[in-house]
């Protein structure tokens, strides 16, 4: 061999075993791998809690080791001696939110693509089971259930279209194979942001809100009615959950319109005004809800002040008002929920949750910086026991506290008046001392 090749090889391999020695006299650190918590996929595969698998030392890697962990401190965690559960599995801030019919699942949709399906009997547990619907190359802004509570609706926010998901069966019969069965696209020469979705608890028609105001009912894809807004700015619409009437919002005025319906056929015939409500040296209104039975419309504006008013007579009457103290302004994303029983307004700005009763207007109690960033929406529960808040990228569940007092303190003074006997005063007694009872036992819990 020539001896200049030799000595090249020498020394390539003297420099090679350098190197190796060097790599493993190093100490090999683990790294934690952290998977989603409460994901699945859109066939329905439901994934439940928050697992850490490692990678590298066998047994994995003790706290304070990992040199990752060390520069990124865990965040704070959000408690509340009220809080039933928080829900993770978003990656992006959320846009809606929505109870299902049959108040079993509850829908959120967020700017990440994907809308979540959760099961409402696994509040109060541990691990919250999910099912994630992904959303091809776009997002949503809102979402809808059927009344039936076998699809849902979503505005997307790219394509400035409809599109209606259907709940699949899996071969146990579980949620699964959640499909897109339908798309409505707009019929507006320029396309534009929806302000507004909801569906008539009949199921006869959808309706859709978009930016300049122009409101469309459809079923089914075909346009029943198309009308104009006559708001000279509007912020939203809602369709009342007993499908008559459908509230459109904006700057300082509230416009109701009545839904008729042919009274054979049971169809959507005409759309006319019914009433017009200003709220009175306020400003712009952010959000709005209605009962369960439509008979109040709380109104929330952006100077912090809210406004319950009755729905039942031939003209909108304003019965309680309240206001948010200390408030600049709630800005454009504040919401506002009106309990089933109109006994609680539930508003969620400035970071914060405000309870106020619904016959005083007084602020019952708070939660301070439940979100950090965003307010998307807040609900009650079918029987208002529970509040729920939407934000940032969790969903946090509450017992409605306020709801208890208030109830206690309206049976109470049902039993004050004397008139109320018999079969009346009995099955009031009886609510009493089941309300407390529970009241009772979320203390103690």
């Amino acid at each position: 061999m020539d001896p200049v090749a030799a000595a090249i090889l020498v020394v390539a391999t003297v420099a090679i075993a350098w190197v190796v020695a060097v790599v493993f006299s190093k100490k090999a650190r683990p790294v934690v791998v952290e998977t989603d918590q409460d994901t699945s996929d859109t066939n329905g595969d439901v994934n439940k809690g928050k697992k850490q698998a490692a990678v590298g030392k066998k047994g994995g890697s003790k706290p304070g080791k990992s040199k990752t962990s060390q520069q990124q401190p865990a965040k704070e965690k959000f408690t509340h001696q009220w809080l039933i559960s928080t829900m993770k599995g978003h990656t992006g801030l959320i846009r809606g939110m929505d109870l299902s019919p049959n108040n079993k699942f509850l829908l959120t949709c967020a700017d990440d693509r994907t809308v979540y399906l959760w099961f409402t009997k696994d509040f109060s547990d541990r691990d919250h089971k999910s099912i994630r619907v992904n959303i091809p190359f776009d997002c949503a802004n809102y979402v809808r259930w059927s009344p039936d509570s076998k699809a849902f609706i979503i505005a997307r926010e790219g394509e400035k279209m409809l599109e209606v998901y259907k709940l699949g069966r899996k071969p146990d019969n579980s949620i699964g194979n959640i499909t897109p069965s339908l798309q409505w696209p707009q019929n507006a020469e320029k396309s534009q942001d929806y302000v507004g979705l909801g569906v008539a608890c009949n199921g006869k028609y959808v309706m859709s809100c978009i930016a300049d105001g122009t409101v469309e009912l459809r079923d089914k894809g075909t346009i029943l009615k198309k009308f104009l807004s006559p708001l000279p700015k509007t912020v939203g619409a809602r369709v009342s959950p007993c499908g008559r009437y459908i509230a459109v919002f904006g700057q300082q005025d509230v416009v109701i319109f009545l839904v008729k319906f042919n009274a054979t056929s049971g169809q959507v015939e005409d759309v006319d005004v019914k009433w017009k409500v200003k709220v009175k040296g306020s400003s712009d209104i952010t959000s709005i809800d209605f009962n369960t039975d439509s008979s109040k419309l709380v109104m929330l504006c952006q100077s912090g002040s809210w406004h319950l008013y009755d729905t039942t007579g031939s003209r909108v009457n304003e019965e309680t008002k309240g206001q948010i103290e200390d408030a600049v302004s709630t800005k454009s994303n504040a919401t506002v929920a009106l309990s089933g029983d109109a006994r609680v307004v539930l508003i969620g700005a400035q970071n914060n949750l405000y309870f106020f009763s619904a016959f005083s207007g007084q602020l019952l109690d708070q939660i301070a910086d439940v979100h950090k960033d965003n307010f998307a929406c807040v609900a009650f529960s079918a029987d208002s026991k529970f509040a729920i808040s939407a934000g940032d990228n969790v969903i946090h569940v509450f017992h409605n506290m306020p709801w208890y007092t208030e109830t206690i303190k309206k049976i109470k003074t049902s039993l004050q008046d004397a008139s109320v006997t018999g079969s009346m005063r009995s099955r009031l007694t009886s609510e009493l001392s089941s309300f407390e009872e529970e009241l009772k036992q979320i203390d103690e819990s």
